[in-house]
C-alpha cells in the first residue's frame, strides 16, 4: 500500500495521541542518556533499514511505533554495534519491512529477538513487541 503525505501524518498524529494519553499509566521503557523517550513512528511499509536510521539518529535507542490501519504495535529497539556479536541474530534484508519485523518479533519466543541487517552490518535488538491502542 502506498501511503500519501496526508495519511502518514495522520497516522502519526493518532500514534502521538495515544502515547500522550497512555504515557501517565504506561511510560514508554526506552529512555535515551538525556532522560527523554524518544519515539519513532512508522508504517508497517516501511523497510527496517529506514527505521534503524531513525533509531540511530536518537543515539541507538528508541520506542519504535509501527501503526497498522486497525492496530499499533510497539517495539523497544536498540541499536548496537560490531562489538555485540550475537549468535542469536537472524539476519534480514535490507528491504525487510516493519510489517515482516513485527511479524518476526511475535513469532519469536517471548516476543523478542535479534536482526542483523546487511545493509550496515549492525546489530538491531528489539527486547519485545506490544500491542498499544489507538486513542480516538
Amino acid at each position: 500500500m502506498r501511503w500519501t503525505m496526508d495519511q502518514r501524518n495522520q497516522v502519526i498524529r493518532r500514534v502521538m495521541r495515544a502515547v500522550a494519553r497512555q504515557a501517565p499509566a504506561r511510560p514508554l521503557r526506552v529512555v535515551a542518556a538525556d532522560g527523554t523517550r524518544p519515539i519513532v513512528a512508522t508504517l508497517p511499509d516501511d523497510t527496517l533499514a529506514h527505521a534503524i536510521k531513525q533509531v540511530e539518529a536518537f543515539g541507538g535507542r528508541a520506542n519504535v511505533f509501527v501503526a497498522f490501519p486497525d492496530r499499533m504495535r510497539l517495539i523497544e529497539m536498540h541499536i548496537g554495534g560490531p562489538d555485540d556479536d550475537r549468535a542469536d541474530a537472524s539476519p534480514a534484508a535490507p528491504t525487510t519491512t516493519m510489517a515482516m519485523y513485527v511479524a518476526f518479533l511475535e513469532s519469536t519466543e517471548r516476543g523478542h529477538g535479534v536482526v542483523t541487517v546487511r545493509t550496515s552490518d549492525e546489530l538491531v535488538s528489539a527486547p519485545g513487541v506490544a500491542e498499544m491502542a489507538y486513542a480516538f
